[in-house]
């Protein structure tokens, strides 16, 4: 409580709440308590403007009569993680409703153009449905994301392992990103050496975590930057690193990414 409340140490006996807590905030949820002889919480504010405080005032039962005002418990709480995972919840689901209405509305605009008479045009036509396709498979890479994120949040303490080539699936993951690196004019190199290098993993997880590593060092790379796949072997294990020269992340987020929801 002394630390929650930033109250100067030692504490003193039998002081005026007044005189002990320096915030507004508890003296009238207190008072109104007591007042009123009914339950009440409220929320607090540090001065350092992060941390998120949750005050609840409980009025005791006592044996003094209704005309006392009656002694009171206080129990504080720290809400700020709490407070950081809603944020974060809210902020993904606007992320993710723009994400899926961005393709959408794309595939319904190159849609009318051809009903509207660019049918009639082999080029126009052409050109447009492949814009729908290409809206298509990024609605369909969307959802996939959705349904893996799902997916990790219902695995088993224990996921079901099973040996596979490290090299295919990095080069495998290459292919898939190379169409958009070569758009942004970033070079993604393969330094995975050997055909031969065997893990144990499980097959979906890995490439997804291959991929989202890769497709980030690709966006966040500019025009000209450069992506490269490492491996490291030691003690039975393989460090595999997805290296970029790109804008990185600041320090103060390094803590939070893998967080639920969490975007920098």
């Amino acid at each position: 409580g002394i630390d929650m409340l930033e109250l100067s140490e030692p504490t003193p006996v039998n002081a005026r709440l007044i005189e002990l807590i320096r915030q507004p905030r508890v003296i009238d949820v207190v008072s109104e308590a007591q007042r009123s002889g009914q339950t009440l919480d409220g929320e607090l504010d540090r001065n350092d403007g992060n941390t998120v405080l949750r005050l609840r005032a409980y009025p005791l039962a006592t044996d003094q009569g209704a005309a006392s005002r009656p002694p009171m418990l206080l129990i504080l709480t720290d809400e700020t993680r709490l407070r950081q995972l809603e944020n974060a919840r809210r902020d993904f689901t606007a992320n993710v409703s723009h994400d899926l209405k961005t393709p959408l509305a794309a595939i319904k605009a190159y849609t009318e153009t051809l009903l509207m008479g660019a049918m009639d045009d082999p080029d126009a036509k052409e050109r447009f449905i492949q814009r729908i396709n290409e809206q298509a498979s990024r609605l369909d890479d969307l959802i996939r994301d959705l349904l893996q994120l799902t997916k990790i949040q219902s695995l088993p303490e224990r996921i079901s392992l099973s040996r596979l080539s490290l090299s295919e699936i990095v080069r495998t993951t290459i292919e898939e990103h190379q169409q958009i690196a070569a758009k942004r004019q970033v070079e993604v190199v393969n330094s995975v050496r050997g055909d031969d290098l065997k893990v144990m993993a499980e097959y979906d997880a890995l490439r997804t975590i291959r991929g989202n590593l890769l497709s980030n060092a690709i966006r966040y790379s500019k025009p000209g930057g450069r992506v490269e796949i490492q491996t490291k072997r030691g003690n039975g294990f393989v460090d595999v690193s997805v290296i970029d020269n790109g804008i990185g992340i600041p320090e103060t987020d390094l803590e939070r990414i893998f967080e639920r929801f969490y975007r920098v």
